[in-house]
């Protein structure tokens, strides 16, 4: 086993992979950020007019990176965005659906040239049908999403937007590692839809099982009132369903079960 020298430069696991940053906002530019903090060259592509790694409010999600501006509507900023490209093994986008392909950067444009590329991009309702031109924003999507009917609105953290940064992240990961398998590149993508409702998995579940939104969930259980099966945890159920007087939160996932052990406290 041998330890790192102090003359040794500490590299992460993505030295040697150049990635091409086109997002902004905050999921995008976290995605890329853990890229970066993996050891990834990262070059964000800034808006000539107003650098977004500038704003005090992005500044957090941009560490680690190099960054150049450049006008992508002239045909002098998308041909230094292609040579950028050509050079690189990652591409990350977060414009719409369709915008990048305007200046000729969309997957379509870069991967027939390029088998060996991964293009990832983040959008909000998908890269095509008919929600995908939608604008999407984290508390849009909290609303679209079903989240705030069932827990209220986050508003002090940005959550879709870290989920669907951290899922892209991992999905760019994934296709890192096929290519240095198999040598191909790929596009891959993540939804901030897909990663709201991630974060309901469980309600979603719930409401699969019993038919009924964990808005009305209780929070507290009862003392001393046991789980069958699990004694060391307090009886909870997450949906109630307006069937028990009083919220009760359990771990069953048995409704029947749940009315039984509810019963003593109706």
């Amino acid at each position: 086993m041998s330890s790192l020298q102090q003359d040794e430069p500490a590299v992460g696991p993505l030295h040697g992979i150049r990635v091409i940053d086109f997002t902004m906002a905050t999921a995008g530019p976290l995605a890329t950020m853990l890229l970066a903090d993996l050891g990834a060259d990262v070059i964000k592509v800034e808006n000539l007019e107003r650098p977004e790694s500038l704003e005090m409010m992005r500044v957090s999600m941009n560490r680690n990176k190099r960054s150049v501006a450049l006008d992508l509507k002239t045909p002098g900023g998308a041909e230094a965005a292609r040579d950028l490209i050509a050079a690189a093994q990652v591409v990350v986008s977060s414009f719409r659906p369709g915008v990048m392909a305007k200046f000729g950067l969309g997957a379509d444009d870069l991967l027939p040239g390029r088998p060996d590329l991964i293009y990832a991009s983040l959008s909000g309702y998908g890269e095509s049908g008919p929600a995908s031109q939608r604008r999407s924003m984290d508390k849009i999507v909290q609303a679209d999403s079903g989240m705030m009917a069932a827990g209220g609105m986050v508003d002090h953290i940005a959550l879709v937007d870290m989920t669907a940064g951290s899922n892209l992240a991992v999905a760019i990961l994934g296709a890192v590692l096929r290519r240095e398998r198999t040598g191909r590149g790929g596009q891959v993508n993540a939804r901030l839809f897909d990663a709201a409702l991630l974060l309901q998995a469980p309600d979603i579940a719930g409401y699969s099982l019993f038919g009924a939104a964990s808005r009305d969930t209780a929070v507290a259980g009862y003392p001393g009132l046991k789980h069958p099966d699990f004694p060391e945890l307090p009886v909870r159920i997450m949906w109630s369903d307006n069937l028990l007087d009083e919220g009760v939160v359990c771990t069953t996932n048995d409704l029947n079960e749940a009315r039984r052990i509810a019963a003593p406290r109706r």
